[in-house]
């Protein structure tokens, strides 16, 4: 493969995980508001399939982040340490994607209802994998140069900006709401009165005996 191509590849795997630590803030700010993602029921999905104890969005969140340092720290670093560390990446990114497999099967066969942002993670995942077979498992060159920095830096101040920025929609919560209607003040004075007449609870029954 290329050079040109092969940063291509690292690129791509570097945008998406970036973009995967967007998704799962997303997901952290609509956990902590109590909020659902969309039309899917993804609080459910935290709530039951944890690890260790540890819910998926800080899981995720933790491994786009490390995928994401990684392909920055690449710009910087020298070679022996880049060989060293993009075969960690890998891992990471086969761990991913059995792990998202695993999540999109609990979902289906079980009675827990869809959860958009856990597909849209899982299809990052995807992507990613793709992308490293397209790399090759074994691949560790990386080409540094000026631009690439500046690129690479760019699209993380990019996401960061993002994330500052983002604030994710509110639903209101529906209320039952009394609709305006016409009331009437019904003396009952003389009434006929069974039991304490100043009970706290009392029921009133109406009789027309013509």
């Amino acid at each position: 493969m290329s050079k040109n191509k092969n940063f291509i590849f690292h690129y791509a795997i570097f945008l998406f995980s970036s973009i995967g630590i967007f998704l799962t803030y997303r997901m952290h700010k609509l956990y902590s508001l109590n909020q659902e993602c969309g039309t899917g029921n993804c609080n459910e999905i935290f709530n039951e399939v944890t690890f260790f104890g540890i819910s998926n969005i800080y899981l995720g969140m933790a491994h786009y982040s490390i995928l994401t340092t990684i392909g920055l720290s690449c710009i910087f670093l020298k070679k022996p340490i880049i060989k060293a560390i993009i075969p960690i990446r890998t891992l990471m990114i086969i761990i991913g994607f059995i792990y998202s497999i695993y999540l999109m099967s609990y979902i289906i066969f079980t009675d827990v209802r869809f959860c958009e942002l856990c597909f849209y993670s899982a299809c990052i995942s995807t992507i990613l994998f793709l992308f490293t077979i397209r790399l090759g498992f074994k691949n560790t060159s990386f080409k540094q140069s000026e631009f690439f920095k500046y690129l690479y830096i760019s699209t993380a101040l990019i996401i960061i900006l993002l994330i500052t920025t983002h604030k994710p929609n509110i639903q209101p919560s529906f209320k039952n709401e009394t609709t305006n209607v016409a009331t009437y003040d019904i003396p009952i004075s003389g009434s006929v009165v069974f039991g304490n007449p100043n009970a706290k609870v009392t029921i009133t029954e109406f009789t027309d005996f013509q």
